[in-house]
C-alpha cells in the first residue's frame, strides 16, 4: 500500500521491512532544483550528502554502490544496488536516488540478505531488460525479493503505438500500456511472485494527477520528482547482528 504524507507518498510495506521508499510530490517542488532537495531532506531526516543520483540514460546498467559514493552522480546507469556483507557498515546510510517525470520507480529488497536497490523503468529500459537485471541484482533466494514500484503513468493515460504488442505483451492492450503489468510479469518470469510486488494505485498516476505530480508527457519541461529507498538503522543492526552469529 502506498500512502500520502505532506511532500511525498511512501510504501507502507517498505516501512513495516525497516526501508523509507518515497517518491516526493509537487508539495516539495521539482527536484531537479538543489534548494528543493536541500529542504526535503531536511523534513524527512536524512543528509543530502548520503544521497547517490544516477544519470539516466533509459537503459539496463545496474551498478553496485557503497558508502564511498555518497554525494555522487553516477553516468550512464538506470540501477543501484547496495549489498550487505557481514561484519561491516557499509551502505548503512546511503540513499539510493532516481528522477522521474512518468518512468517507473523500482524499489526492491531481498528479506533475507538485506540487500536493496532502486532501479528506474521506462518502455526503453525495461525493453533492454533493467527489471530481469534488477531481480538478478537483488540476489538469491527470489522468493525473498519484495519490489514496490513507485508512481509513475498509468495504463488508461499511456497511449502508445501497436508494435508495443510484441515488445511488451503483458502491459500493452488495446493501444495503451501499462508499466506496472509488464513489469511485474517479468519479474514473475524471475521468481519474484506478484504478490511480493506492490505497485503505487492509479490515483497516483503521475499523469492524471496534476496536483500531486509532475509528467513529462503531460507538460514537458525539466521538473522531476525524487524516488528514493534508504534502510534504516535499526534494521541494519539486526542484520549485523545475525550476520556475525550465524558466521
Amino acid at each position: 500500500m502506498w500512502l500520502r504524507k505532506e511532500g511525498y507518498v511512501y510504501c507502507e510495506k517498505l516501512s513495516s521491512l525497516g526501508y523509507f521508499g518515497f517518491t516526493t510530490t509537487r508539495e516539495a517542488g521539482a527536484m531537479t532544483d538543489k534548494n528543493n532537495r536541500e529542504s526535503f531532506a531536511a523534513k524527512t531526516g536524512f543528509n543530502l550528502s548520503d544521497l547517490i543520483m544516477m544519470e539516466q540514460v533509459h537503459g539496463a546498467n545496474v551498478r553496485e554502490v557503497s558508502e564511498m559514493d555518497k554525494g555522487k552522480r553516477i553516468a550512464a546507469t538506470d540501477g543501484f544496488i547496495a549489498v550487505s556483507r557481514p561484519g561491516n557498515k557499509d551502505n548503512e546510510r546511503a540513499v539510493l536516488g532516481i528522477l522521474t517525470a512518468d518512468c517507473v520507480p523500482v524499489f526492491g529488497i531481498n528479506r533475507v540478505s538485506g540487500t536493496f536497490g532502486a532501479f528506474h523503468a521506462g518502455w526503453r529500459g525495461i525493453e533492454a531488460g533493467i527489471i530481469e537485471k534488477a531481480a538478478e541484482s537483488l540476489g538469491e533466494p527470489a522468493a525473498g525479493i519484495f519490489i514496490a514500484l513507485g508512481p509513475h503513468i498509468c495504463g488508461r493515460c499511456y497511449k502508445t503505438g501497436s508494435e508495443f504488442a510484441q515488445k511488451f505483451p503483458a502491459g500493452y492492450t488495446g493501444g495503451f500500456m501499462q508499466l506496472a503489468d509488464e513489469i511485474t510479469a517479468r519479474l514473475a518470469k524471475a521468481g519474484v511472485a506478484e504478490g511480493n510486488v506492490d505497485a503505487a494505485p492509479e490515483e497516483f498516476c503521475t499523469y492524471h494527477n496534476a496536483e500531486l505530480f509532475y509528467s513529462y508527457r503531460r507538460a514537458g519541461g525539466h521538473e522531476r520528482m525524487l524516488s528514493a529507498l534508504r534502510r534504516s538503522a535499526r534494521l541494519w543492526d539486526r542484520l549485523q547482528r545475525q550476520s556475525l552469529s550465524s558466521g
